[in-house]
């Protein structure tokens, strides 16, 4: 009866797609795996001036700006890492106080089209005097 056969077109434009999916899924993963690393190894120093916190899509988020005449806007989260051993993001969040100066400790990178955000892993508050930065223990960088 009607016998229904794939054309070679059909088939190759199925073929096309099954690579595109996983061209994608390897994509994603790798990006997800480099996020992970670039946010347990990938470590600097700032100082923020902490302008609001918020928890968001259960994430311990913290806005401010830099303390540079630009006074960037800047977001940052505050998650739990395996990777970097750390494990007490709701303390480090709970000491973070809005309208106070902190050097930070942060991984990775903002990435906006996927929603990530450099991750906190350390605070210690700062008072800005003028130029200089002037730390909890007395000493100025």
């Amino acid at each position: 009866m009607g016998e229904v056969k794939a054309t070679k077109k059909g088939s190759k434009g199925l073929l096309v797609l099954r690579w595109v999916i996983f061209a994608v899924a390897v994509f994603i993963l790798f990006a997800m795996i480099f996020r992970t690393f670039s946010k347990a190894f990938y470590t600097r120093h700032i100082v923020i001036e902490v302008t609001d916190k918020a928890v968001k899509n259960d994430k311990y988020m913290v806005y401010g700006k830099t303390v540079d005449p630009e006074h960037l806007p800047k977001s940052y989260e505050v998650t739990n890492s395996a990777l970097a051993n750390r494990y007490d993001s709701s303390d480090l969040y709970g000491q973070i106080e809005i309208g106070k100066t902190y050097e930070f400790i942060v991984g990775g990178n903002r990435v906006g089209f996927m929603s990530w955000y450099p991750n906190i892993y350390s605070v210690m508050e700062v008072q800005v005097v003028s130029d200089e930065t002037e730390y909890e223990d007395g000493t100025s960088g």
